[in-house]
C-alpha cells in the first residue's frame, strides 16, 4: 500500500523529522509545506530534510514546496461571503 502525506508547518522542524522517521517508507510520498511567514531557518531545514531522504533513498518522493502562501493558523477562511444567517 502506498500513502501520501502533506505536512503543513511553520516551526518545530523536530516534530516533522520525528513524524518522518516513524512513518517513512520508500514507496510513500511526503510533501513538506512550510508557511511563507516561517523563519528562513525552517525553510532551509525542511529542504535539508527532504534532500537527506532523497540522498539515502533515491526512489523516495520527499519534497518541499517552493511556492507557498501565508497560512493563518486557527482561522477558518471561505471564498463565500455570508451576509445574513
Amino acid at each position: 500500500m502506498r500513502l501520501a502525506f502533506s505536512l503543513t508547518f511553520h516551526r518545530d522542524l523536530g516534530s516533522v523529522e520525528t513524524f518522518l522517521r516513524t512513518t517513512f517508507r520508500p514507496g510513500h510520498s511526503f510533501c513538506l509545506y512550510v508557511d511563507a511567514k516561517a523563519p528562513e531557518s525552517v525553510h532551509r531545514g525542511a529542504e535539508e530534510v527532504a534532500r537527506c531522504y532523497r540522498k539515502h533513498y533515491p526512489s523516495a518522493n520527499v519534497f518541499k514546496l517552493e511556492d507557498t502562501v501565508d497560512v493563518y493558523w486557527g482561522h477558518i477562511r471561505s471564498g463565500y461571503r455570508v451576509d445574513n444567517w
